[in-house]
């Protein structure tokens, strides 16, 4: 009982390991606008780093409608110049060590990006 819990983990406790990890707070539920269209709402989302991270459970996410759309919504992501971090439940709840430290190195390339551009500004 304890294991179907966790896999039904809500938002509170993603942010609470991405918390944990020292890394910055995402933004939850995010709505992303690319100009005047609406991208969608994305499950987590870094703005001024443009990171989003979208969290999929097969049973909903495995269904062709929906898969449809999530290969066009993450597309558009891309068009948009976001990166986009995707991962399963289970893959969060199994090893979520690997997904902190990717997003780890999304977020460490967002800084050095910045500071490049700050010694070019100069």
């Amino acid at each position: 009982m304890a294991q179907v819990k966790r896999r039904t983990a809500s938002w509170k406790t993603r942010c609470f390991d991405i918390r944990r990890a020292r890394l910055p707070e995402p933004v939850v539920h995010y709505n992303l606008f690319h100009g005047d269209e609406w991208l969608g709402e994305i499950d987590f989302a870094y703005p001024e780093a443009r990171i989003a991270i979208e969290v999929h459970g097969y049973r909903v996410h495995s269904l062709k409608p929906v898969w449809e759309n999530d290969q066009r919504r993450e597309n558009n992501l891309v068009r948009a110049g976001w990166k986009l971090l995707k991962a399963t439940n289970l893959q969060l709840d199994q090893h979520p060590h690997s997904f902190i430290e990717t997003l780890r190195s999304l977020l460490r390339g967002k800084d050095k990006q910045s500071a490049a551009r700050g010694s070019r500004a100069r």
